[in-house]
């Protein structure tokens, strides 16, 4: 029964954004499991992800997230049918052949471009970062009921061996069916819950073995527990809640820090030696209290979360759920807590832990001063709804087309506004990341500067999809508008203006006014910013292998400023 209820629940949620977006229920699950998957709007995604279409090799999202050191590669294949075909899994497990196993001679016959595009750049990345930095990810996910596979399907999922003995740090096929994307979404929109724990602590009053310090309303404790504790505390939170925090998700247990991680734990002797092996975990939480008695010694803590250690803490789960955890195993844990009126205390606390700044960068601004204000400047004298956390509106009854995500208008100021486009397309995150990126975006703008730039960025969006159908025979020019949409939109900006700057924002917002009664005067903005960005494109096609690793560079940004100083304005 539980089967048939999950099902049902998934398929309503369908049906509904089917109903809210007007697109058939195929596309609607499709982004309603890109929406779940990559923290993204059901209306707001990228659309160079979705391969679906001609020639699509049973492949329908391809989402490529870089960063300095690594590479994450999702591949995911959705169908809207009530099982799991095997006849499926092997046109899937042949794509994965076309873009990892095949020459280029024989992919570049594909009619889908946009695959095409995607196999390029996954191959430069291969060449430039290295298998060993790359982390795969492949879904298979259906209404089904992944309980019961068919045995053809398991038979096929044993052959994907080969892609884990590649040498990638790691690669994992998941195969999503009702009862994992209910549980995957409750984990997501469980970000209100509040976990309240006590721990079990190691304590021997002979020994130091805690520390406890407080600074005005800051208070930190340092102390040991036993690896089993925390694998209690991941079992008890069956919705992933205690990592709602942490910046980057679990990578699973065939990456080799992780595999590390295992074999230490359970290890007869790295085991013992534990503490000393591993960096240890780090929690925030809204108060603790330590109870420091011999027989039952623990803390108190209520509204935990751990923003540091998400790969330690699953990886010993998996070791005790597979009871081979080493029952010596201890952890070195810090938690801090402050008061809720310094929120930006948990905030500098999971950035300064984490070396990577992958996920929930955004979200950590989300209460801002400057963005609280920008919500209600542009509710206000706008009316639009500015969204400082993803899916902030779900629920409520609002003009769709007035909803306007803030991530997306800093992409666009980045663009025009500080003429990095190339930034703007490959590295959002840097906006929420980096002091220097946020200040230079939401410091050094006006609320009037944001919308222009963001209407400029709604008109490239929505014509993208016809031009790219236009283009489709055109490789340079369809690689153009598919993923040169920042830098068009930097050179449309400078094209309206003819000018770098912006004017007074008295003069904005009567532009801002007239786009929204008619915008068609943009068209031609919008092919002569196609043909600048078409002709450096081709001017330069033997300096890189794919297009939309083109315009993710600094040299494309340099090449855009070059050719904007030889335009002359009568």
């Amino acid at each position: 029964m539980s089967y048939i209820i999950r099902r049902t629940y998934v398929q309503d949620r369908i049906k509904k954004i089917s109903e809210e977006l007007k697109v058939p229920e195929s596309e609607a699950f499709l982004r309603f499991c890109y929406s779940s998957l990559f923290d993204q709007d059901i209306d707001d995604i990228d659309d160079e992800d979705i391969i679906e279409g001609e020639q699509e090799k049973q492949i329908d999202i391809i989402h490529i997230d870089e960063t300095e050191d690594f590479c994450d590669i999702s591949i995911i294949q959705t169908t809207v049918d009530e099982g799991f075909k095997s006849n499926k899994l092997i046109a899937l497990k042949n794509g994965l052949r076309w873009i990892f196993q095949t020459k280029k001679e024989e992919y570049s016959k594909i009619k889908n471009q946009k695959l095409v595009a995607k196999i390029n750049e996954i191959r430069e990345i291969q060449s430039r970062k290295g298998m060993a930095n790359m982390n795969l990810n492949v879904y298979f996910i259906s209404l089904g009921d992944e309980g019961k596979l068919p045995q053809e399907y398991t038979q096929e999922l044993s052959s994907l061996q080969v892609y884990e003995k590649a040498g990638y740090n790691s690669f994992e096929f998941h195969t999503w069916g009702a009862y994992s994307l209910v549980d995957f979404v409750n984990r997501v929109e469980a970000s209100e819950k509040v976990i309240n724990q006590d721990i079990k602590i190691m304590y021997d009053c002979n020994k130091g073995s805690i520390i406890n310090t407080s600074i005005g309303n800051y208070r930190g404790v340092i102390c040991s527990v036993k690896a089993e504790e925390i694998a209690r505390l991941v079992k008890e939170d069956i919705h992933g809640v205690i990592f709602n925090k942490n910046i980057r998700k679990y990578l699973g247990e065939t990456g080799k820090i992780n595999r590390s991680i295992y074999d230490s734990c359970t290890s007869n002797e790295d085991g013992k030696l534990f503490w000393f092996l591993n960096n240890g975990i780090t929690m925030v939480c809204d108060s603790i209290d330590p109870v420091t008695d011999p027989d039952n010694a623990h803390l108190k803590v209520k509204n935990l979360q751990i923003v540091n250690g998400c790969q330690t803490s699953v990886t010993i789960f998996m070791a005790d759920k597979n009871k081979k955890l080493n029952r010596e195993a201890t952890v070195l844990v810090r938690i801090y807590a402050t008061s809720k009126d310094v929120p930006e205390f948990t905030d500098k606390i999971t950035l300064t832990t984490n070396n990577q700044n992958k996920i929930g960068l955004r979200d950590l601004k989300s209460n801002d001063p400057i963005q609280i204000d920008l919500q209600k400047v542009f509710l206000e004298k706008y009316n639009y709804y500015y969204e400082r956390k993803v899916n902030e509106f779900v629920g409520r009854k609002i003009d769709i087309s007035k909803k306007i995500s803030n991530e997306r208008v800093a992409q666009a100021y980045l663009s025009f506004g500080r003429k990095k486009p190339s930034i703007a397309k490959s590295k959002p995150n840097y906006i929420w990341g980096s002091d220097a990126y946020y200040n230079s975006v939401f410091g050094k703008s006006t609320p009037a500067q944001l919308l222009f730039c963001y209407k400029l960025y709604d008109f490239c969006n929505d014509v993208k999809r016809e031009k790219m159908k236009q283009y489709v025979v055109d490789e340079n020019l369809y690689s153009t508008v598919t993923y040169g949409l920042f830098h068009i939109l930097r050179i449309m900006g400078f094209l309206y203006f003819k000018s770098e700057n912006f004017p007074e924002d008295k003069i904005l917002d009567e532009k801002i006014r007239e786009l929204e009664k008619d915008n068609s005067s943009l068209n031609s903005l919008y092919d002569t910013a196609v043909k600048v960005l078409n002709s450096i494109l081709k001017e330069n096609n033997t300096t890189f292998t794919s297009p939309n690793n083109f315009y993710k560079t600094n040299e494309i940004q340099v090449l855009i400023n070059k050719k904007l100083n030889e335009i002359k304005f009568s």
